[in-house]
């Protein structure tokens, strides 16, 4: 029997400037930005932009609105960054369930998604449910956490 064999060691490489671009507005400012930062470079060919909200504003519609500057500009403000349809950019909301649930907010972000979204460049909603800690959590244990834990959310975060 013939077994597979590597020539090449894999070594990890920086995303190269023609690197397709997804770019994930994210409700918190720190917490969410660290994790998808850990993803930066694991692809010479994907690159991984976190961007946290503005001034504390995790609101579904200021990140809307925050990401119509970010892409878009207006009369005094040019745009951040800009999408390339050719290498296909994805523009991602990651929100909370917990917190933006009322006053239907999810839903008109996912509208505005709807709206902007196009075959070249995608724009998705992610929600985490309930709160962005448990995917820390999962990646490390398999096992349910302590339920006394994990409604001290200050002591769960820190864990």
């Amino acid at each position: 029997m013939k077994y597979l064999t590597r020539t090449k060691i894999y070594h990890k490489l920086e995303p190269n400037k023609d690197a397709k671009k997804i770019y994930i507005l994210c409700e918190g400012q720190e917490t969410e930005i660290n994790y998808f930062k850990y993803f930066q470079g694991f692809s010479s060919n994907i690159d991984i932009i976190p961007i946290p909200n503005e001034n504390g504003q995790s609101d579904p519609t200021k990140l809307k609105e925050n990401s119509e500057l970010i892409f878009f500009g207006n009369s005094t403000t040019m745009p951040k960054y800009s999408l390339s349809s050719e290498y296909k950019d994805e523009v991602w909301f990651v929100i909370d369930t917990d917190r933006w649930n009322e006053g239907d907010k999810i839903n008109d972000l996912r509208k505005f998604c709807n709206v902007k979204n196009n075959e070249l460049n995608p724009w998705t909603v992610v929600q985490s449910n309930p709160c962005f800690e448990l995917w820390f959590y999962y990646h490390a244990f398999d096992v349910k956490p302590n339920n006394e834990e994990v409604t001290k959310s200050n002591g769960f975060k820190k864990f």
